[in-house]
Order: structure tokens, then sequence, then C-alpha cells
């Protein structure tokens, strides 16, 4: 990645796309501290509550001229199988492609879109081959990339000459983006630093904890999210990620003259 973004020359730097999602659960809170009075009255731990799902992208405009795209927002149930069904491939590649019209939209072309390795961010197409698929499927694939191969042959066998074909396949949003004119580049694993975008996120979810009141309802901490948010504008990215807050600012993907 650092290759990818790498400045050669100002007047050739090319514009990165920080994109990614994240969550907050309905009664997440940051007013829970370590030292207390032992006569103080303890409110009672309570669920986490629905979940909250965000997700948005940054332009790299450099200092003062950055701005987040494409925000959307939804909210699943209590259950981990809720959080996990909230965005799948077929959602993101969706999203994804709103991402690329609203960039052409924008008159901005030849960008660096950067990503972490989610599994919905790399999935390759359905019509490629697979080792789960059966014998007589993998056959008819070889047939179709004009690969040999005889009936008797092991699975294994017909597998391991598709492999090369297989390994070759680049995710449907690579596609997508190149055919787009831009390029995605995918982050280190376990390396969420080198994601920006990620310090906005516990920038609105801190504050919104902040503000969190067990008298809330869900759309009230959705209200609360949403009211930060918007007042979230990114900054001087180009010499490390740096955020900061302006009351009153405009609606997320609105909040520079691009």
């Amino acid at each position: 990645m650092c290759q990818a973004t790498q400045q050669v020359h100002t007047t050739d730097r090319r514009t990165v796309v920080y994109l990614d999602e994240s969550f907050i659960n309905q009664h997440y809170n940051k007013n829970d501290i370590s030292l207390y009075d032992d006569l103080d009255v303890q409110v009672k731990a309570i669920h986490k509550g629905r979940r909250f799902r965000f997700i948005a992208a940054i332009v790299d405009g450099g200092p003062f001229e950055s701005f987040v795209v494409c925000y959307e927002k939804f909210f699943g149930g209590k259950q981990t199988k809720d959080y996990h069904g909230m965005v799948d491939h077929k959602y993101f590649v969706a999203r994804f492609g709103r991402l690329l019209d609203d960039l052409a939209d924008r008159g901005i072309s030849n960008t660096i879109i950067v990503m972490d390795n989610a599994k919905y961010h790399k999935c390759i197409p359905d019509a490629t081959p697979r080792f789960s698929w059966r014998k007589a499927d993998l056959m008819v694939a070889c047939d179709a990339l004009g690969i040999e191969h005889t009936p008797g042959e092991l699975k294994a066998s017909i597998w391991s000459k598709l492999q090369p074909y297989t390994a070759s396949v680049v995710p449907v949003v690579v596609e997508m983006a190149s055919a787009a004119g831009h390029e995605v580049v995918y982050s280190a694993p376990h390396h969420s630093n080198l994601q920006p975008i990620e310090l906005l996120w516990a920038i609105v979810k801190e504050d919104v904890g902040r503000q969190y009141d067990t008298i809330l309802y869900q759309y009230d901490v959705a209200r609360c999210r949403d009211a930060l948010g918007l007042g979230v504008r990114c900054r001087h990215f180009s010499n490390g990620p740096r955020l900061h807050q302006e009351v009153g600012a405009g609606p997320l993907g609105a909040t520079s003259s691009h």
C-alpha cells in the first residue's frame, strides 16, 4: 500500500479514498469508571441492545480539503448472526458501485481505494471454480477453460489443474474499480492504524457513548450518532491522520466544495 500511495511528483499525486464500515451497540456508553464511592448508587448493567451499522468513505484531499462520501446507516438485531448478516458481499458490491458513481459525479478519477481485508471486500465471482464443487462440475469448468483432464482422475488432481486459474481471479470490487479507472489496495492484515477512517469511527463512537443515557431509545441513539457524525470533518490525512470536529458542519458527503 505504501508503494501505491507514494507521492513521486506533486502534480502526479493520486487521490486516495479510504473505505470502511463500523458499528455501535444501542447501549454503548463511556460513563463507566473504575473508581467510585461504595455509597454511590450503581446503575445495573443492561444488555448491549441492537447494533447500528454505518459505512462511509473519506476522500483524501490534503489539508483542509478531505471530505466524507457515501455515508449510509442501518441497524440489525441483538444476536451475533444479526451483526454478521448486516453486511455481506451482495450488499457491499452494490454499495461499492454507488461509491464509484459518486466519485464519477464529482469528477474524481484515477483514485486509490484503500480497504481492509474483510471477507466480503475480497469475494471473487460466483462462477469461479471452488474445491467444494462436485467433481463433475470441476470437469465442466476444465472443459470451458480448455484444461485437459481424464474421467478417471481424482477430484484433487482436477482441482490442482484449476488452481492456477482460480489464483489469478481478482475480487469483484477490484474488477469494478479497474473498469471505472480506479485501483483497489488492501491494507496489511491486523494493521488498522493504516486505515485513517478508523479514527473517525473512534471519535464518533466515543462522543455518542459520552452522551448515552439509560432512558434513550434506539432512535435517540441513532439521532445522537448522526448529529455527531455530521459534525466530524477529516483533516490533514497527508501528514498523518488527524481529525477534528466543527460545530455546525454540513451533512456528510457535502462538507467540501467538490
